[in-house]
């Protein structure tokens, strides 16, 4: 039998969604903690990087208010990304289902998230964080149930965002080299899946560039790259076919950090010069993904069930 249910939507009184106002007490790794409801729910989220809030417009449903957004540092590091964590003290909860969704509709859920000492994670890969998440309004949905699968409390729109572009991620282009840390990447090309080496630098992935070409020759979406050694310029030539120069798509274990060179080559797509920030690593060149997905009009999707970015090359 269901115990509570709390609606923290906006109604027929026009109050803002937001969580309960008081950060909870004790914040041991220092980020903050805010109780659901309030504070006789037993149910609190923690935010890492907390940063402070500020009200929006947001939209539910084609209905646009105003709402409290909880701002977020962008997530350093290489590894996946903690969008935030549910700490829960109701002795009857066992698991929780938790949906994203944004102003385009849901974005991902994970169901059944167990919890651990009290509390359950929730993650995305980084390289969907950057492609699916970053600088979007965000809101959770969180559904707690007891033993028999019974729901017990629900709480839902509550709102978040994440800074826009990570902490020094731009900063590095202009001083020297940086530090890169390998990465497994997986995403699906037209339905494929497609592993990649990879380097988060200042909490961006960056993708090889011959890799992506080499995923994407004899697609709708080939592209050539060739090298102007004597102008220092890449040229990425849409709908030609990809001439191999070896190693491309070459997956090895136990990679170890590297020092990442911020690129001065100039980089022309189809003839015309774009800014793509990129970095030399190991004499190749390492691009964000969805740079040159923007850059060359293709589709880059998401499978919220799945967890997989995916590059639709049917679409831009």
């Amino acid at each position: 039998m269901k115990r509570l249910v709390v609606l923290l939507l906006i109604g027929v009184l026009a109050l803002p969604a937001a969580l309960a106002a008081e950060p909870a007490a004790g914040k041991p790794d220092g980020s903050d903690a805010f109780y659901l409801a309030d504070e006789r729910s037993g149910y609190r989220i923690r935010f890492p990087g907390y940063a402070g809030s500020e009200f929006r417009t947001v939209t539910a449903d084609g209905a646009a208010f105003e709402a409290e957004v909880h701002l977020l540092g962008a997530p350093s590091g290489g590894g996946d990304v903690l969008l935030f964590e549910v700490l829960v003290a109701d002795p009857d909860a066992r698991t929780l289902d938790v949906r994203i969704g944004g102003d385009d509709g849901d974005a991902f859920e994970r169901k059944g998230l167990g919890l651990e000492g009290g509390k359950a994670e929730v993650r995305v890969s980084r390289l969907a964080w950057e492609t699916s998440l970053r600088g979007r309004v965000l809101h959770a949905d969180i559904f707690s149930y007891d033993a028999g699968g019974e729901m017990l409390w629900h709480f839902f729109e509550i709102y978040f965002a994440f800074e826009d572009a990570p902490r020094g991620d731009e900063a590095g282009t202009e001083a020297g080299p940086v530090r890169a840390v390998p990465v497994r990447a997986s995403v699906s090309v037209d339905g494929r899946i497609v592993a990649f080496d990879a380097y988060a630098i200042g909490g961006s992935t960056y993708l090889k560039l011959r890799d992506l070409a080499m995923a994407l020759d004899g697609s709708g979406k080939s592209f050539g790259v060739v090298w102007d050694g004597k102008r220092r310029a890449i040229h990425l030539i849409p709908g030609a076919a990809y001439t191999p120069v070896g190693g491309e798509l070459r997956v090895t274990e136990g990679g170890k950090a590297a020092s990442a060179v911020p690129s001065r080559a100039t980089i022309y797509v189809d003839g015309r010069e774009v800014r793509l920030t990129a970095y030399t690593i190991g004499g190749n060149n390492y691009f964000r993904l969805r740079d040159i997905a923007q850059a060359l009009g293709i589709g880059v999707t998401w499978d919220g069930r799945t967890g997989m970015i995916g590059l639709d090359t049917s679409r831009e």
